[in-house]
């Protein structure tokens, strides 16, 4: 079923919305920029890094489908792709980090100084 009166969409076909089809594009540059930049690092890269870009490529593949085909199967890959992923993204950047980055968050959000405990 085709899907219209959602974003641009300005007439059927491939290029029905073309200002969110570009943009989905940027994703992909994202993708293989972020995919370039961990393949030349001297040291190992844990498995979960490697995960930031493969969301990145996947949601821009899925919303892509959507803008360009706008049906209902490309508006639930759309939509499902980023519910599921926006938290994967969250445990890619803990691992790339490191967990201190998660915990320092954290206490900013909770109204904690976020420095060092001190003790007397």
């Amino acid at each position: 079923m085709y899907v219209d009166g959602y974003c641009e969409r300005t007439a059927p076909g491939l290029w029905g919305e073309p200002f969110n089809s570009v943009s989905n594009v940027a994703f992909l540059a994202a993708c293989v920029a972020l995919l370039s930049l961990l393949a030349r690092q001297r040291r190992p890269v844990p498995p979960s890094v490697w995960l930031l870009p493969a969301i990145v490529g996947v949601v821009g593949l899925c919303s892509l489908s959507f803008h360009m085909l706008a049906s209902t199967f490309t508006a639930a890959l759309d939509s499902l792709s980023i519910a599921r992923d926006a938290d994967r993204g969250k445990e890619s950047v803990v691992a790339a980090c490191g967990p201190e980055t998660s915990t320092s968050a954290s206490r900013a959000t909770s109204g904690g100084s976020g420095g060092p405990t001190q003790r007397r």
